[in-house]
């Protein structure tokens, strides 16, 4: 009777181990599941708030001269960097300095003619999430009023 006994609770010390293996496996697939859903919504969090304030910059780009300075008027928390303007952002997407940055909104003018003028807007990490080319036609009428 005592080989039975001992043979019933190797057998249940095997079964325990085995769902115990079982629970582990599972686990670790439902923690990697998981990562790369946090993974996933990241990215898309930041590509919406990508788009978000880069069609931000491009209707200040279409409503206005296009000029830098235009820029800072409408975002005094940016800087004019040479031919275009910068925007920083946080790890929230707040405005916030150049030191405390994670994100930087760029936009970079391009060409200018007698009736378009373009720029490029670009919203980036470390590498870019986002970008957004601008074309806006200047109307005749306010070529003749700017000439006169």
């Amino acid at each position: 009777m005592k080989r039975k006994k001992q043979a019933g609770s190797s057998l249940f010390l095997m079964e325990l181990i085995l769902v115990l293996f079982f629970f582990l496996l599972t686990s670790a697939v439902c923690i990697r599941v998981f990562a790369k859903a946090y993974s996933i919504s990241r990215s898309s969090l930041e590509l919406s708030h990508a788009q978000s304030l880069c069609a931000s910059a491009a209707e200040v780009f279409s409503g206005t001269d296009g000029s830098p300075e235009a820029f800072l008027e409408k975002f005094p928390d940016g800087r004019i960097a040479g031919q275009g303007f910068q925007r920083f952002f946080d790890k929230d997407f707040l405005s916030c300095e150049e030191a405390e940055a994670v994100y930087t909104l760029i936009v970079e003018q391009q060409e200018k003619t007698s009736d378009t003028r373009s720029a490029v807007i670009r919203f980036l990490r470390e590498t870019e999430i986002y970008s957004l080319t601008v074309r806006h036609h200047i109307p005749q009428t306010v070529r003749k009023e700017a000439g006169s």
